[in-house]
């Protein structure tokens, strides 16, 4: 799935628009047969139009997402918008 956000790369010295793709595992309940799970947001990948990045840079802004409370609540309010 994916969902478009935006970084402040500082070095640009400008908020960047990117489209952010992630992996979503809804909260299930647990039940007699089944242990539940929880939520879990996981941002795997991403694209900064016109800007070419190396390995360690997509690393760094990979966890740096994964980190962002703004961006993963976006997702799980989205992703509950979508469920309904």
């Amino acid at each position: 799935m994916k969902i478009k956000h935006w970084i402040d790369l500082g070095v640009l010295g400008e908020d960047v628009d990117i489209v952010v793709w992630y992996d979503y595992q809804p909260k299930e309940r647990q039940t007699a047969y089944y242990p539940g799970c929880d939520e879990k947001i996981e941002i795997t990948s991403f694209e900064i139009e016109g800007l070419t990045t190396s390995e360690e840079l997509d690393n760094i802004i990979l966890d740096s997402l994964n980190a962002n409370e703004t961006l993963l609540d976006k997702i799980h309010n989205y992703e509950l918008e979508r469920g309904q």
